[in-house]
């Protein structure tokens, strides 16, 4: 838009000047209808250039309104789900599941990348010497064992017994 504006204001300015140097053949009331008609269709043409870059205007606003939405972190709020909802027409329908598509997208490739860092340690922690976690556990069989069978243990002892 701001491209055509410049050139509707450089056009405009012409005009203008063409205008005022010309003021001198013209009478008063003759100059000041000329520069009211330019102004009417500077107007009128800046409302049709501001007409024909709304949509796309309007679409980025949205676009970069959702996805903030999207990455900000939300209460639970079933009632207003519920009860306050706002009907979307297709459009916003669309652009939220694009928009949703690319924030998924993105964890998602973040996801990968953990992923792959933490394979990486994995495989680097294997290759490096040193006593593994498995010679240590059957190093400590005297250990006592936790959770129900550290009770069921002493009742087969006592059964025996």
């Amino acid at each position: 838009m701001l491209e055509s504006l410049e050139r509707l204001n450089e056009r405009i300015y012409e005009l203008y000047g063409r205008l005022y140097e010309n003021s001198e053949l013209l009478t008063k009331k003759q100059s000041d209808y000329i520069a009211d008609r330019l102004f009417e269709q500077y107007k009128a043409e800046y409302a049709l250039l501001e007409q024909n870059t709304e949509p796309a205007r309007a679409e980025a606003h949205y676009r970069a309104w959702q996805s903030s939405f999207r990455l900000t972190p939300k209460a639970p709020g079933w009632f207003k789900r519920v009860f306050l909802r706002r009907r979307k027409n297709r459009v916003a329908l669309l652009i939220e599941q694009e928009v949703e598509t690319a924030v998924e997208r993105g964890f998602a490739m973040r996801e990968v990348a953990l992923e792959k860092v933490g394979n990486e340690a994995d495989q680097a922690e294997e290759a490096m010497p040193g006593p593994s976690t498995a010679s240590f556990d059957s190093n400590n069989e005297s250990r006592a064992p936790n959770g129900p069978e550290a009770d069921s243990e002493p009742m087969a002892q006592r059964n025996k017994a």
